[in-house]
């Protein structure tokens, strides 16, 4: 009887040490502030664009896509805005940001002379694959999507995750399993977000024969767009 004790009070710490694992993790996953923005008056965006970078700093964001500043291209449809990704350490920090002094003192530049949308994102998973810059700068697959057969799509949603796991990919942002928080407007799609090592990676990825094999269950079931960016990297002053 001693026995079965020890071993079922061994089993429980092994179920409670996994359980106080997943709470640590639990609100400790990285976000993202993701943006769809459209500038119509430059000269009084510039303001804006001048001071936010040192916001962003302070409240120790990183900067992974940056509109025409990173290199970027669709590849399905069109987002008809310029997209802007942010990387906070979690929903917490990135919402401070948000609200923080800097940037309400300075936000109404961007809202005169811009339209779009703006989320944050909480991450997919708890872990994923560290980005390995040595070599090239990390690509993304950013994706607003519209489901209306989800029956279908469901075809395409349970045989993908093996071919971007081939391919390297990580998942950052997905429209299923990610918090999201609407911060302005609304982007109207579901929003999928994929780092892999490279852009040439991520175009490697969509053109697969393994992809172009079960992508014809997403197009004829969904509606939305899809863009490759490369990672943004500040000029050197």
């Amino acid at each position: 009887m001693k026995k079965y004790i020890i071993i079922f009070s061994i089993f429980l710490i092994i179920i409670l040490s996994v359980l106080i694992s997943i709470y640590a993790v639990a609100g400790k996953k990285p976000a993202y502030i993701i943006q769809g923005i459209k500038v119509h008056d430059q000269k009084t965006f510039q303001q804006f664009a001048d001071t936010i970078p040192r916001v962003i700093a302070k409240y120790g964001g990183e900067v992974l896509v940056y509109g025409n500043s990173s290199r970027n291209y669709i590849i399905e449809g069109d987002p008809k805005l310029s997209l802007v990704v942010i990387k906070f350490k979690n929903i917490e920090a990135a919402q401070r940001c948000y609200d923080s002094p800097e940037h309400q003192a300075v936000i109404g530049y961007r809202k005169k002379s811009s339209t779009g949308w703006m989320v944050i994102a909480e991450q997919a998973l708890p872990f994923v694959r560290k980005a390995d810059m040595s070599k090239s700068l990390p690509g993304y697959i950013i994706q607003g999507i519209k489901i209306h057969d989800q029956e279908t799509f469901d075809e395409f949603a349970k045989r993908v995750p093996k071919v971007i796991m081939k391919y390297k990919g990580s998942m950052l942002v997905h429209g299923k399993f990610s918090k999201f928080i609407k911060l302005e407007g609304d982007p109207g799609n579901a929003l999928v977000i994929i780092r892999y090592k490279s852009v040439d990676q991520a175009q490697r990825c969509y053109d697969s024969l393994e992809h172009q094999a079960i992508v014809g269950y997403r197009k004829v079931s969904s509606t939305g767009w899809m863009i490759v960016a490369e990672q943004f990297m500040p000029k050197k002053k």
